[in-house]
């Protein structure tokens, strides 16, 4: 999970209106809290993972195509001792 600032939570109540709760999973109350709602009928929790700074930089740089390129695991090893 190192790739990840943190999960959130939605919880959504069965009923006309829905409440949104979101929860930041770092405490252990916060996993107590979620593990509890997981076992209540009523309530349905949906996971977002959320990537770290560093992982959306790096996605950003792949879509722009600024990648390393290599012949082989060779060629790779080399360039990454540089």
């Amino acid at each position: 999970m190192s790739e990840y600032i943190s999960n959130r939570f939605y919880i959504f109540v069965k009923k006309i209106d829905m409440t949104t709760i979101i929860i930041n999973d770092k405490t252990t109350d916060a996993k107590r809290m979620i593990e509890f709602l997981r076992t209540q009928r009523y309530a349905k929790i949906i996971d977002e993972k959320i990537p770290n700074t560093s992982l959306l930089k790096s996605m950003e740089e792949a879509r722009l195509g600024k990648v390393t390129r290599t012949k082989n695991v060779a060629d790779l090893l080399e360039k990454l001792k540089k």
